[in-house]
């Protein structure tokens, strides 16, 4: 049979081999309800203070986490070590995904001027990014060492595209506006050596 320990602040459930599954604190400004399986786990929690309210169920090798503030409100997926997060705040939204060794590998951002997006390999590393406001977009692409070597940029009036080396030396260059455009190609120490405007 349970044993139920009843303190100043809550509620305390314990089996008969003395295992505590659920205990209950309530405070003046917190409150704490937990679960706990046979292990002694927590497989289901529910917090709550002035400031911040939390929901958790699972345990620590998959999980739903919900967290809400005053400046943010996320959910928090988690499975074997991978994690999904979505945060939404007054600014801006943006989901996270985080590989098992804790390094962030793809992230969106939205708020109300457009919005963002990252991709990164498997240590954290930076790909590739793009982005879009009301003015326009841009696009990046980079090499394993974090350096750009592709950008793209666009805005009203015409766009652009670069071709770079691991230094950042412009190697081609394209720009759309005027009415024949702009085609560069250029030597390592920033020389034209073709453009068709000598044409």
């Amino acid at each position: 049979m349970e044993e139920f320990i009843i303190p100043d602040d809550g509620i305390i459930v314990k089996t008969q081999q003395g295992r505590v599954i659920l205990d209950l604190v309530v405070q003046e400004e917190v409150a704490m309800f937990r679960m706990f399986d046979n292990s002694g786990n927590t497989t289901l929690a529910l917090g709550y203070n002035e400031n911040n309210q939390v929901l958790f169920l699972g345990d620590a090798n998959k999980s739903v986490t919900l967290n809400s503030s005053e400046d943010v409100s996320e959910i928090n997926i988690m499975n074997s070590g991978k994690k999904i997060t979505l945060a939404v705040a007054q600014e801006g939204s943006e989901i996270r995904f985080e590989n098992e060794n804790e390094k962030m590998t793809n992230k969106i951002y939205i708020d109300e001027f457009g919005g963002q997006i990252g991709l990164s390999d498997n240590q954290g590393n930076l790909q590739f990014s793009a982005g879009v406001t009301q003015g326009g977009g841009l696009l990046n692409i980079l090499n394993n060492f974090g350096d750009t070597v592709v950008s793209i940029s666009t805005n009203k009036n015409s766009g652009q595209i670069c071709l770079l080396d691991d230094k950042g030396e412009i190697l081609a260059y394209i720009d759309c506006s005027g009415e024949n455009g702009i085609i560069l190609l250029l030597d390592k120490n920033g020389k034209t050596v073709w453009s068709n405007l000598s044409e």
